[in-house]
């Protein structure tokens, strides 16, 4: 996840889903606690390529994350504009 630039403010990091693909085809599902494991309450989970990262957003932060998204697209539009 850090790798990637972490989770976004809308991001339920209490539930993340790891969704890993096992030595005989079989999905293997994993739950990981991201606040836990950056607080070292758990240890960290190895990912392995072709592992999928699932996060969820989180209902109570997605409005204002959204609103958010929309003034700073507002005032960047409006930042971005040329002056005529």
């Amino acid at each position: 996840m850090a790798a990637a630039g972490g989770p976004l403010f809308a991001a339920n990091t209490s539930s993340v889903k790891v969704i890993h693909i096992g030595k005989e085809g079989e999905t293997i599902f994993f739950l990981a606690d991201l606040e836990e494991i950056k607080h070292g309450e758990k240890p960290d989970m190895p990912v392995q390529e072709g592992d999928v990262i699932e996060v969820s957003s989180s209902t109570s932060k997605l409005v204002p994350y959204g609103l958010y998204r929309f003034f700073f697209s507002v005032f960047r539009i409006g930042v971005d504009a040329p002056m005529y």
